[in-house]
């Protein structure tokens, strides 16, 4: 029993090791940046272009994980282009592998307003001297990541593909992208391509939110269309595509009017009954004075305020009465020719097709230009952008297995200590609530009082430093009413008494005698 026992740990020892194993060999690239400074993690240096002076970046430990020794590289300054990287051992290329996987960490500042948090995958070749003057403009083939600002909110997926036809780099970017993660929460963003049937996936915390055939999902598209439209294959002035035209033999009638109006007064609405049409809505003000220092020679003829006409308090109008505008039974409009076929009709004119100069056969749509390394080359309005864990992968199981070690703990942590936040949130709003609770009270009790002052009631400070004065004037009252005596404490509890517990302030004090009471008063 024993023996079965050893063998049966040893077996699964095994497959823990050879499971081990096999990730850390589908595992191309890794960079978890557990060095304390920038240089340590893998070469990481910063960019000396002009563009990304005063850029700030440091190596901390999250605010919230539960792993040891867990860091992560934080982008510190807002408003600023930042621009970083990093060279591979060895060059890194997927058009021998069937899974293609690029996975990191980011967590972006909650209510995040504007800026970039994404990877640029260098393209070979590249050299150091080249990173240390890493730009905007610096060649890539692989481009993934979060992206907000405006009417941008994505998760960029693009590739810089060779066309040997006209011998230029172009960028094909994915159509339908999936929006980014900004609630302050470290996410983990992962691009699957699989070489086998030329497909993409996008993962944010392992659940796919983005995915289809590369051939039908980039713009402009991978394989581009063989024929074009001729540009210069204008359309003929001698063109006709108006398939109506005016009848020419069609005539207006002779009892067509138009100058007829589309709309009319009633001719047949009668004043109603009680209307005073001699009767101003407003009359002059004869009872208004004529302000003091008025002159009428400087200020011209005093004209006192208009008011309502009392005469016209109950009647049913004052004033002019205008009829209900009704529609004109006799407005035709315009008068227009019927529409009939245009017998010149030749359709909608197309330019011919020609050969597409930039066609080129595309044989394999996953596959990437060979990387040299990776990059951050971002602009972002707010610091405190952090990334983590980025790696390359041939295996999308090897990246998840990674991940559930890492990030997911973390993310893990980082829910429970913000449902903490929002709890302690949840009781201050409680707490608040009751005192809103007890001054309503004291507006019901109060309520005529109250209704006099309610601003009063809207400063809770007032509220109860006047509850508390109006209490420790009955205290004073009473000692006052009560000549200054000494007010004895009882003695204790005597035995046999019932229904009465002993407390700190009738037990027997430590400096008096059994029987004696302490005086309070003084």
């Amino acid at each position: 029993m024993l023996m079965k026992q050893l063998f049966l740990i040893i077996l699964l020892f095994r497959s823990v090791s050879e499971a081990s194993e096999s990730e850390s060999t589908d595992i191309l690239y890794l960079s978890d940046f557990q060095g304390r400074a920038l240089g340590e993690n893998d070469g990481w240096i910063l960019s000396k272009d002009p563009l990304y002076e005063g850029q700030k970046v440091s190596i901390e430990a999250p605010s919230h994980s539960e792993l040891k020794n867990e860091r992560e590289i934080v982008l510190k300054k807002e408003n600023k282009f930042y621009g970083l990287g990093t060279l591979f051992k060895e060059p890194i290329s997927n058009s021998d592998l069937d899974e293609f996987v690029v996975q990191y960490e980011v967590r972006l500042p909650d209510r995040f307003p504007c800026g970039g948090a994404y990877l640029k995958f260098l393209r070979l070749p590249f050299y150091k001297e080249e990173l240390e003057n890493l730009g905007k403009d610096t060649p890539y083939s692989l481009m993934f990541g979060p992206d907000k600002c405006g009417n941008t909110d994505k998760v960029h997926f693009i590739m810089q593909k060779y066309n040997p036809a006209t011998d230029t780099w172009e960028e094909k970017h994915l159509e339908n992208s999936p929006k980014i993660r900004t609630d302050g929460y470290s996410h983990l963003y992962t691009l699957f391509l699989d070489n086998r049937d030329n497909s993409y996936e996008i993962f944010i915390d392992k659940k796919s939110v983005s995915k289809g055939a590369l051939m039908d999902s980039m713009d402009p598209p991978i394989e581009l269309e063989p024929m074009i439209y001729d540009s210069n294959d204008t359309k003929p002035t001698d063109w006709d595509d108006d398939e109506f035209i005016p009848d020419p033999n069609d005539r207006k009638p002779e009892d067509w009017d138009e100058s007829e109006l589309p709309t009319i007064p009633d001719p047949n609405a009668k004043v109603p009954d009680g209307w005073l049409e001699n009767e101003p809505p407003k009359i002059p003000d004869t009872s208004a004075p004529i302000p003091e220092g008025w002159n009428e020679e400087e200020d011209g003829l005093f004209e006192p305020p208009l008011v309502d006409n009392p005469n016209c308090k109950g009647a049913v109008g004052c004033g002019t009465w205008d009829p209900p505008i009704i529609a004109n039974p006799k407005y035709k409009g315009i008068w227009t020719a019927q529409l009939i076929e245009n017998p010149n009709y030749k359709g909608e004119f197309v330019p011919k097709k020609i050969p597409n100069l930039s066609y080129y056969k595309v044989e394999h749509p996953a596959e990437l230009a060979p990387m040299a390394g990776v990059a951050i080359e971002i602009w972002t309005t707010m610091g405190g952008i952090a990334m983590d864990n980025v790696l390359v992968a041939k295996s999308l199981t090897s990246a998840f297995e990674y991940a559930s070690r890492t990030w997911e703990p973390k993310f893990e942590v980082q829910e429970k200590a913000m449902e903490d936040v929002k709890k302690e949130a949840m009781k201050a709003q409680e707490k608040d609530r009751e005192k809103v609770d007890m001054l309503s009270g004291f507006k019901d009790v109060f309520g005529e009082w109250a209704d006099k002052v309610p601003e009063f009631f809207n400063e809770p400070s007032r509220v109860f430093g006047t509850i508390l004065a109006v209490f420790l004037g009955l205290a004073v009252a009473v000692k006052m009413f009560s000549g200054g005596k000494k007010v004895d404490e009882p003695k204790g509890v005597r035995e046999g008494d019932e229904g009465v517990e002993e407390t700190k302030d009738n037990a027997t004090q430590p400096d008096q005698k059994k029987g004696e009471s302490k005086d309070l008063t003084d």
